[in-house]
């Protein structure tokens, strides 16, 4: 009777331990469902985090183009402020010419006062078209920077939405396994 009451205890042990045991394994398989799902977010969050770098990136080189953009039309500007010098220079040497021929008579003065009048309204012209070619390349710029401006922003805006789900899941990790 004896090795019955000893063996009922033992069986009462054993379905003890068999009962912790799966407590146990249910605990383990709970804790790697969790370690499953923290390693799920941290791959979500590395792709994330090279969708920012790769916008980081594409922002930069917008940036260079921009650059290059502003560079080049600032080049333009620049050939453009030279050819108008060069048209004045060469408007003033016509007008001197002009008034050298004024100066031999009034046939060749009305003569010569037609072509100033039209050299004049010439100038007037190539100085619209300076003045609106000028306002043109401002404007672009100014969109350009603005453009440039808003990508800033929404890449800092991106850049603070990461680092708070960054910061979100390292406190769910740090609670989880302390």
């Amino acid at each position: 009777m004896e090795d019955l009451e000893f063996n009922q205890e033992k069986f009462q042990t054993l379905r003890t331990l068999f009962s912790e045991i799966a407590e146990l394994q249910q605990q383990l398989k709970d804790k790697y469902k969790t370690k499953v799902d923290l390693e799920n977010e941290l791959a979500e969050r590395k792709r994330i985090e090279e969708e920012f770098s790769a916008a980081k990136a594409s922002l930069e080189e917008q940036m260079a183009n921009s650059n290059t953009e502003r560079e080049r039309l600032s080049k333009e500007l620049e050939h453009e402020t030279q050819e108008r010098k060069r048209i004045e220079e060469e408007f003033s040497a016509a007008k001197a010419s002009l008034e050298e021929q004024l100066a031999n008579g009034n046939t060749e003065k009305e003569r010569l006062s037609k072509e100033l009048e039209h050299e004049t309204q010439e100038r007037k012209r190539i100085e619209e078209e300076f003045s609106a070619t000028k306002a043109s390349l401002e404007e672009q710029l100014a969109k350009r920077e603005s453009e440039m401006e808003v990508m800033a922003s929404n890449l800092q805006s991106e850049r603070q939405t990461l680092k708070q789900a960054l910061d979100n899941l390292q406190q769910q990790f740090n609670t989880l396994y302390k």
